[in-house]
């Protein structure tokens, strides 16, 4: 036995030196392409080398990039060598790493890998000096030039446009993160306003694909996946640009707008210790109704930043390059009060917009000390030069005439001023000459910023009359004017009409011009009439605002009328100027400084003709004065008394005594009319416009011809018509022989049929104009009609009738409102799992929090109200509930989402940060799958859908032996689990570490739950536990739902009140409920 022994210990030793002297008996297998172990090959193709005693080694010149998983082959040994954890990056080994082996228990699959790049060196060593202790190493030298690296292709296209081959590449300047630019000018080639492009990433030697067929790519990182038989899908708008973010090292994905500002650091952004949600840089912190101030830090790729010294921002403004450096500590201060709008750049620097909520919406004016009596101030309180918007795209102007020596501001309706940031003086040299027309910069906030207007004088013996065109741009995010220009226009003057600001406080200045005649004697270049539409109350007054005198300029070559420096208002002591014309009293016809203004006798819209030229010269002031008379060519031969709109299309009649009142806007200068349509879009809804309630005047369209008609809503192609919005407004003719009757009654003469309303059913405002525009002799004038619609489209929702209640998930693109009180929102704002298991009470609870409305690409719970006095309906039965686009300011990504509760002062006094386990499908997402797991196969998050218990395939397969009571809650999706358009799916963390340890805070699921008719994933919870209670936190009143669960009746007895259907209610009134397993009565 003994010799025995002795002989196997000989076979030990034998074996022993045979691993760990032959050189030839080590190698390395791996695989650059994720497959399991069979598949591998040796590195290279070649074993290590024997460096010394018991010593290997292999150096490896790498020619393609990507993460390589290798173990370490001890050939005819039982166990390969691996790392002790699933998995290992080599080259974070300091100096070295133990090895284990597969055949240890647990270790069958663990690897080590290497995100290796093309053009530099690997060297593998390994160590067997100690067979309790083999060591091994990976060391990484040389560096790559651009041409050296992996080379990366888009390849895809448009639908039915497919492109394989290489003429797209990506740039990258170190090999790991790789971008591509779809420029400006591509994307104008769009024959839409936005289109989708398909596409996959290709390398030399295989394909990079989503894990779903025409997933959406996202602002922030995705995984891309190994494959070549399914396509991301990029959705593109028109005119604009865009970066593709490959990050070829980790495998993902993502994009952002622009060619070239593009994010690529991982930037977050720090209110103390807790993370501000943000977006590409960009953050939004709302501390308008905040009690404490906000304090603000950075990290940039997990470094922390700060400020050198302490910065505290406490005023509405701009505050640009505020330098945050890494490791400095002090922190920036915003105040409360404000909404402010942060953005981060890559090197720490931060620009910070402080705005008031509700900031001015759009309503700024020019305000300054244009009139005499204000002095060298700006005077503030008149706000009669309001910014028009003609267009709605964020360019806003007002004219001014160009020989005013005035300070001038932007100010807006929220009490802040802004101004030039530089470039100030406006005048003779800025813009320089007649050629040079445009000025232009950035604005500031604050009084000390405006700009010094200065009468242009003489250039060449003419004197520089003329405009000035003063636009801003406002800032769509913020509200805030950002840049401004000053445009010079030689061939206008200009006066205004101006309700009397005593009489209206909201009374704005409406311009009218008179044109330069090239053409006519040089003895009259310049026409002096002005003419404008306007409209007055009985009673109300108006007056004449300009600055041109009697006396025209020694100029013999143009011979226009001289200015003053200052502005004028100008009235007749409250005559009607209408009513006393030709021979009549001059004193009705003549305006002059320092007299009230002009009046109707009657609430009418007439067209008025100004000229400052004429008049009685000897009760001028500052050579100020002029006549005005009512035109001698009118719009109608009657006066407009009021305007109606009326029509099938708009208010479900052509009769006139059905017609409706159209409200004149003093402040735009229309008439408009708001109302709500349940019609959906149709050719056959039409509609006109009516003056004085009568047939005889009214307005149709301009022409036959299709492209100057109202063309349909979804119907882009100008060639089809018009619009009628801001943007394009559709023009109209008027007709003076109108007649009750059909279309051909209605049209008299220049009018072409009946107005098409190109909109869908939604809340909608109509608003007419009339403008009297320059005629080219310079005697007379043309009146031009028009009228746009704005508003928005409902959204009709299917909600489904589910035990007792209309319920659905949604989700939009877009921000919308409930149509009316019928339908409420909620977000899920956290999971509870249960704590033990032993009766069905011990269910899950998913926690709900109700919205004001719903917010752009969020997942939420509409629950409808069943119509009042219709018991009827069955389960599976649909209703449609209305939801409209909102128009008001809404979060925006990156914003503070909790202003979104309608508890948001008490959850935000409580310190609540924002949660949503809902996912929105705005798109459908058909192969959504039951749950998400990462490489190892380990599932990190479970889905689940909204319904109830009676819809499930469980309880249909069940049937009739199945005597569990219905309820509503979330069920877990299947392995061909999808989520359709316009809804949403809640999606639980599986543990407390995934999602940046979201589930910590709110709630994991780490148990195969919800999942009907099966075992939990350790076999303890029963199948009746495959339910979650809704807990909803808004207080109603009576027995209306405020918890939805199912209950048994007979073991109600843990405190609580139920009504009558086993609903929690948390603050019960008047009623009957269940209380402790009996019928109680609250009276």
């Amino acid at each position: 036995m003994k010799r025995f022994f002795t002989f196997l210990m000989a076979v030990w030793a034998l074996l022993s030196i045979s691993q760990t002297v032959k050189a030839v008996d080590f190698c390395i297998m791996g695989t650059f392409d994720g497959k399991d172990r069979p598949d591998w090959t040796k590195l290279d193709d070649k074993n290590m080398d024997l460096v010394g005693p018991n010593k290997y080694s292999q150096t490896y010149q790498c020619t393609k990039a990507g993460e390589y998983h290798f173990r370490f082959i001890g050939i005819g040994w039982m166990g390969e060598m691996c790392p002790e954890q699933s998995s290992y990056d080599l080259t974070q080994a300091s100096p070295s790493y133990k090895v284990s082996y597969t055949n240890n228990e647990g270790m069958e699959k663990n690897y080590f890998y290497v995100k290796m790049e093309s053009g530099k060196t690997y060297t593998f060593t390994f160590d067997s000096s100690d067979k309790n202790n083999r060591t091994v190493a990976c060391t990484v030298s040389g560096s790559t030039s651009p041409s050296e690296f992996e080379k990366l292709y888009l390849i895809g296209g448009l639908f039915n446009d497919w492109k394989d081959d290489t003429t797209r590449p990506f740039t990258t300047t170190d090999g790991k993160v790789y971008k591509y630019v779809f420029d400006a000018d591509y994307t104008n080639t769009f024959s839409k306003e936005s289109d989708d492009y398909y596409f996959r990433v290709k390398t030399a030697s295989q394909q990079y694909q989503p894990q779903t067929n025409d997933a959406p790519v996202g602002t922030t990182f995705t995984s891309a996946n190994v494959g070549s038989n399914i396509a991301w899908k990029f959705t593109m708008a028109k005119g604009k640009s865009y970066t593709l973010i490959f990050d070829y090292e980790n495998k993902q994905i993502k994009y952002s707008e622009g060619g070239s500002e593009v994010v690529t650091k991982v930037i977050k952004l720090f209110n103390g210790s807790s993370e501000v949600t943000g977006y590409n840089g960009k953050y939004t912190l709302d501390l308008s109704s905040a009690t404490t101030d906000a304090s603000i830090t950075l990290s940039i790729d997990g470094k922390k930043y700060g400020l050198a010294e302490a910065k505290t921002i406490t005023a509405v403004g701009i505050t640009p390059d505020i330098a945050f450096t890494e490791g400095a500590s002090e922190v920036l201060t915003l105040k409360t009060g404000f909404v402010y709008t942060l953005i981060v750049a890559e090197d720490g620097k931060m620009k910070v917009v402080a705005r008031q909520r509700g900031a001015a919406d759009g309503n700024y004016y020019l305000v300054g000390n244009f009139f005499n009596e204000d002095g060298e101030n700006i005077n503030y309180d008149k706000k009669y030069f309001r910014f028009i918007n003609n267009k709605g795209d964020g360019n806003l102007y007002f004219d001014i005439p160009a020989s005013l020596t005035v300070k001038a501001q932007v100010y807006g309706a929220d009490g802040k001023c802004y101004g030039p940031k530089d470039n100030k003086e406006i005048g003779i040299n800025k813009p320089a000459s007649i050629d040079d027309v445009t000025a232009k910069g950035e604005m500031a906030a604050g009084e000390g910023n405006y700009w010094s207007f200065t009468d242009r004088g003489f250039v060449d013996g003419k004197k520089q009359v003329g405009i000035y065109r003063v636009t801003i741009k406002v800032d769509e995010e913020t509200g805030i004017p950002t840049n401004w220009s000053v445009t010079y226009d030689k061939t206008k003057r200009m006066a205004y009409f101006l309700v009397d600001p005593n009489e209206d406080i909201d009374a704005v200045a409406q311009p009218c011009y008179t044109d330069y005649l090239p053409n006519e004697n040089p003895d009259k270049k310049w026409s002096n009439n002005f003419y404008g539409n306007i409209y007055l109350e009985k009673g109300q007054h108006c007056f004449v605002v300009g600055n041109i005198q009697k006396q025209a300029n020694d100029d013999e070559q143009e011979k226009p009328l001289k200015t003053t420096t200052k502005l004028y208002l100008q009235g007749n002591d409250g005559l009607d100027p209408t009513t006393n014309t030709g021979s009549g009293d001059w004193r009705y016809t003549n305006v002059f400084p320092n007299k009230a203004g002009f009046c109707y006798g009657e609430t009418k819209s007439m067209v008025l003709e100004y000229n400052p030229s004429k008049g009685n010269g000897d009760y001028l002031s500052e050579g100020i004065g002029g006549e005005i008379l009512k035109a001698h060519n009118q719009i109608t031969d009657d006066p407009i008394t009021s305007i109606q709109i009326v029509g099938n299309g708009v208010v479900d009649s052509w009769e006139l005594d059905k017609a409706q009142d159209m409200k004149y806007n003093k402040t735009l200068d229309c008439w408009e009319y708001k109302f709500r349509t349940e019609k959906e879009e149709s050719v056959d809804n039409k509609f006109r416009f009516i003056a004085n309630k009568d047939w005889k005047y009214n307005w149709g369209e301009e022409s036959l011809e299709k492209k100057d008609q109202a063309r349909p809503y979804t119907d882009t192609n100008p060639e089809n018509g018009h619009e009628a919005s801001l943007k394009d407004p559709n023009q109209l003719n008027l007709t003076k022989d109108g007649k009750a009757g059909s279309e051909t009654y209605r049209n008299g003469s220049n009018t072409f049929g009946d107005m098409y309303f190109n909109r869908p059913a939604g809340e909608w405002t109509i608003r007419f104009y009339i403008r009297t525009l320059f005629d080219e002799t310079g005697n007379n004038y043309k009146a031009v009609y028009a009228y746009t619609i704005t508003g928005s489209a409902s959204n009709d929702v299917y909600l489904t009738y589910r035990t007792g209640k209309f319920i659905r998930t949604y989700s939009n693109s877009k921000p919308m409102n409930p149509d009316n009180n019928n339908v409420k929102i909620y977000e899920v704002y956290k999971y509870e799992k249960p704590t033990k298991v032993d009766n069905i009470y011990t269910q899950g609870k998913v926690y709900l929090r109700q919205l004001q409305y719903v917010p752009a690409k969020v997942g939420v719970v509409l629950i409808g109200e069943v119509p009042a006095g219709n018991n009827n309906y069955t389960d599976g039965q649909k209703l449609a509930f209305s939801l409209l686009e909102r128009t008001e300011e809404s979060v925006e990504p990156g914003g503070d989402y909790r202003n979104v509760w309608t508890k948001a002062t008490g959850y935000k006094d409580a310190g609540d940060q924002w949660n949503n386990y809902l996912v929105p499908t705005v798109t459908a997402e058909n192969d959504l799958g039951n749950a998400m797991v990462d490489k190892s196969g380990k599932v990190t998050y479970r889905y689940f859908g909204l319904g109830n218990y009676y819809s499930t395939n469980y309880h249909t397969s069940l049937g009739n032996k199945d005597t569990q009571a219905d309820y509503i809650g979330f069920f877990r999706l299947t392995a061909n689990g999808k989520s359709g358009a316009n809804k949403a799916y809640l999606r639980i963390p599986a543990n407390a570490e995934v999602g940046n340890a979201v589930g910590a805070t709110y709630g994991y699921i780490d148990y195969n739950g919800q999942l009907l008719g099966n075992e939990s994933d350790d076999g303890t919870f029963p199948v009746s536990l495959a339910k979650m209670a809704l807990i909803f936190d808004d207080l109603v009143d009576g027995n209306e739902v405020t918890g939805i669960k199912e209950l048994e009746t007979e073991n109600l007895n843990n405190d609580k009140y139920y009504n009558l259907q086993g609903i929690e209610v948390a603050h019960p009134v008047k009623g009957v409920y269940i209380h402790n397993g009996k019928k109680v009565i609250v009276k």
